[in-house]
């Protein structure tokens, strides 16, 4: 089967266009809830943002997990579970014993530390039904956490 040449002179029109121009350092991360409303991103800055998508695209709040000096504190995953509620962030923390950062949104404050992680987070996900956190790392492994009152590991 013979693949058809991309038409590269009309690229896909994005339903909207905002510019989120807060951050000065690459982005290491960008997520959106499941309705569109919320845009996280996580950035090498060791900033977690969260902007308005249902308006002009505002920031709104600004979010900084514990950080330390140099490379400790940047992030490089970020996550909102499906209805918006929760963010979680990481990347890299310390150099053996890393950590996801779960934020409520509305409030922005941290509600749960995952600890313990053997190497730097790259990615998050959670489920389409909100109920499991899973965490790339850097060694390969995947972490999945049952998101309950505990985040309670499942499987590493």
């Amino acid at each position: 089967m013979q693949r058809r040449p991309r038409d590269r002179r009309h690229p896909p029109t994005p339903c909207c266009v905002s510019r989120l121009a807060a951050t000065y350092l690459p982005w290491g991360g960008i997520a959106l809830d499941a309705n569109g409303r919320w845009l996280a991103t996580a950035s090498y800055d060791k900033t977690l943002r969260v902007w308005d998508l249902t308006t002009t695209g505002q920031l709104l709040e600004t979010l900084r997990p514990p950080l330390g000096e140099g490379s400790e504190g940047w992030l490089y995953a970020v996550a909102i579970s499906p209805d918006g509620q929760w963010i979680a962030t990481g990347g890299w923390s310390s150099p053996s014993n890393h950590s996801v950062y779960v934020f409520k949104r509305a409030e922005g404050v941290i509600v749960n530390v995952l600890h313990g992680l053997p190497n730097v987070v790259l990615d998050l996900a959670w489920s389409s039904d909100g109920r499991y956190l899973a965490a790339t790392l850097g060694n390969g492994q995947v972490s999945v956490y049952r998101v309950n009152n505990s985040f309670a590991l499942i499987g590493a």
